[in-house]
């Protein structure tokens, strides 16, 4: 289950430009390229870090840590640009909710962003030198902010509404009175003002195809700017070039992602990067004159640099670990990266003894994605995810051996599942140019696409006697819909048509679908009974709903929670009555259950990382199953054997750390190279 739509997630990731060095920088692979510039680490050691933000005077900078207390709590902090001199500020994201990039006032006084504490997702400013927040948007749905206006007041926020489509706002940060960015644009946006607050920039989805256009400053008066259809910010929120007068994009409309650049007065678009490789997440220089962008060149992701007016692109890191969330230091020519160096492995334990043992091997650039094992849980299907984003697919044996890939490269693997037999995968690729279904012959090796439609299409479940897969489409739909296809062959049928939809919760063998969809009066992520009709039946609508799993007999599905306080706890629901309990402590994740329907995985927190623990549904009673620090172990994704005596999980040794990178030497000799 995606805990996140793709606009979400696109929206709340943060463009820092994360490197992560586990083989170090190396030379260039060229001999004509100048030598890599080593970077250097500025968050401590030992601390998680994800998106963050500079001040408009380079001066501090604004970011999420993973809290290092009990809870698995994210807490937002603020410190000078070196890290020191950290002031918490009073604004929290549980685990599974993510951390969207807080974002600075223009006086550099007040800071921005998404908090729990209001029992859902709202905006919150907070003073940045430490204080109290005050909650500025006050909708039900998820609410993340967008970009401040020049007057230090005004504050654009996209919100995912209660028709299940989401819009640009503006809210007064002082009075609280919020309009529309865009009045009478209905179709799912995202609006983001220019930096002379003339004019507003926006993304549109329409069906499935995105588009770029632009408006004036009250957003009236709209103009088309891309036509192909397969147009994106791709994840920046800070599209504009510094004098306001052209747009960065990625555009896919060859099948794999390039940079693009666009005038608003109506100009031609022009391509930026050619290579044959994908190149995305495209950030200004401060100076307006270079776009730093990530790209797959090299069976690995790095960062980059190119010209804004195209022209020789220039290597910035060599590592064999993806890089994320790429950001220019204001007022400099720093990179600053945000380096996730987490090693992803698939464990074993016996639960009596606690004995545990390593089912995957260890390979640099790489770690386990998706795993699953059929119903007799007698083989075991893995991603090995490099971070080129070109995936392979191992099946082994249950007990790790005799592991042999069954699809080597050839593009990205999503949501892979072994059938209930185990004879075939079913997974989502972007191979064929675009985010498709497909399904793989374990035995002989034979692909097949299942859909080929213009935008995405992806998390396949399978039925319970595998002869057809259920799937997300945008196809035709004012946001996301349920689709089923037979593997007999024919065209996808769409099951629901209300829209909506973020990800698909099933059990192998078990015949009922369960859903997270966007409640159509509330806008909040809600826990739905998916009917054969396409009916939903709701089975939790109370406050917004996140991971979830089904019971063996299908009657019953735990669900985690958001409570009041910002924080999240694990329930037992009835499927028929939709009532249900509290289990466990808050902030404790219930995951997988046995077979037998007596007990149940759950995630706790101790020292800031997750282990396993084990619920009995008989008598209520809780041990601890894993106790090794610094690991963050899997309840929800976790097998259990067939027997019920092991249970097979992912372990990950969390990682991330802040990096920047001087690159004025870099841009001189590629100025010199031209």
């Amino acid at each position: 289950m995606r805990n996140q739509t793709r606009q979400e997630t696109m929206i709340a990731r943060s463009l820092v430009v994360a490197i992560a060095l586990g083989g170090g920088l190396v030379a260039c692979r060229r001999a004509d390229e100048p030598r890599l510039i080593a970077a250097t680490a500025i968050s401590p050691a030992g601390t998680q870090v994800t998106s963050f933000a500079f001040s408009h005077d380079g001066g501090r900078i604004a970011f999420w840590r993973s809290g290092i207390g009990t809870r698995p709590i994210w807490e937002l902090w603020v410190a000078k640009a070196d890290f020191s001199e950290p002031v918490k500020l009073p604004m929290i994201m549980p685990f599974s909710s993510g951390q969207p990039e807080p974002v600075w006032s223009p006086d550099d006084k007040q800071v921005a962003a998404a908090s729990s504490l209001y029992g859902g997702t709202s905006v919150a400013v907070a003073p940045s030198t430490g204080g109290e927040s005050r909650r500025v948007t006050h909708g039900t749905g998820r609410e993340l902010p967008v970009s401040w206006h020049a007057d230090n007041d005004h504050l654009d926020y996209v919100s995912f509404v209660a028709d299940g489509k989401w819009a640009g706002y503006v809210v007064s940060t002082r009075s609280g009175k919020t309009i529309r960015a865009v009045p009478g644009e209905s179709r799912p946006h995202i609006a983001i003002p220019s930096p002379d607050g003339r004019h507003v920039a926006m993304q549109i989805s329409d069906g499935g195809r995105e588009t770029i256009w632009v408006a004036d400053s009250a957003g009236r008066n709209p103009r088309q700017l891309t036509f192909e259809g397969s147009e994106s910010f791709g994840g920046s929120l800070q599209p504009w070039s510094p004098d306001g007068t052209a747009l960065v994009y990625r555009s896919r409309r060859t099948g794999k992602s390039d940079i693009w650049v666009v005038p608003i007065d109506g100009g031609k678009p022009r391509q930026v990067t050619r290579d044959i490789a994908s190149d995305s997440r495209p950030q200004w220089s401060p100076d307006g004159k270079w776009i730093a962008f990530r790209s797959d060149r090299g069976r690995q992701t790095d960062v980059w640099i190119v010209p804004a007016t195209g022209g020789q692109e220039a290597r910035v890191t060599d590592s064999d670990v993806e890089e994320e969330n790429i950001r220019w230091r204001p007022r400099t020519q720093l990179l600053a990266f945000n380096e996730d160096q987490t090693n992803y492995g698939i464990w074993s334990i016996d639960v009596t003894t606690g004995a545990k043992r390593k089912l995957t091997p260890d390979a640099a650039g790489t770690h386990v994605a998706d795993f699953s094992a059929p119903v007799n849980g007698s083989s075991l299907a893995y991603v090995m995810r490099h971070s080129s984003h070109i995936d392979d697919i191992v099946v082994s044996a249950v007990d790790g051996s005799s592991a042999r890939k069954v699809l080597v490269g050839g593009g990205t693997v999503n949501s892979a599942m072994l059938s209930p037999d185990g004879s075939r995968i079913s997974f989502s690729s972007n191979r064929g140019g675009s985010d498709d279904v497909w399904v793989l012959d374990v035995s002989s090796g034979s692909l097949r696409r299942l859909t080929d439609w213009p935008g995405w299409e992806g998390a396949p479940t399978w039925s319970a006697d595998g002869s057809s897969l259920w799937f997300l489409a945008e196809r035709g739909a004012r946001d996301t819909d349920v689709w089923k296809v037979s593997l007999d062959g024919g065209e996808p049928v769409r099951v629901t048509k209300s829209g909506g939809f973020n990800g698909l919760i099933g059990r192998l063998g078990v015949k009922v679908l369960f859903a997270n969809v966007r409640s159509s009066t509330t806008g909040r992520w809600t826990l739905a009974l998916v009917k054969p009709d396409g009916n939903l039946k709701p089975v939790w609508d109370s406050s917004s709903s996140y991971l979830a799993s089904i019971s063996p007999t299908a009657d019953s599905i735990t669900a985690v929670v958001q409570t009041p306080g910002g924080h999240q706890e694990s329930r037992i629901l009835s499927v028929l009555t939709a009532r249900g309990r509290k289990i466990l402590e808050e902030d404790q994740y219930a995951g997988a259950w046995s077979n037998d329907g007596k007990r149940l995985l759950y995630n706790f927190s101790a020292g800031g990382t997750l282990h396993l623990g084990i619920l009995s549904l008989v008598d209520g009673s809780t041990r601890q199953l894993t106790k090794e620090i610094d690991y963050d172990d899997d309840a929800y994704s976790a097998i259990w054997a067939p027997d019920d005596n092991t249970v097979v999980f992912r372990r990950s040794k969390p990682d991330a750390r802040v990096f920047t990178v001087d690159v004025s030497k870099l841009l001189g000799s590629n100025r010199r190279s031209k």
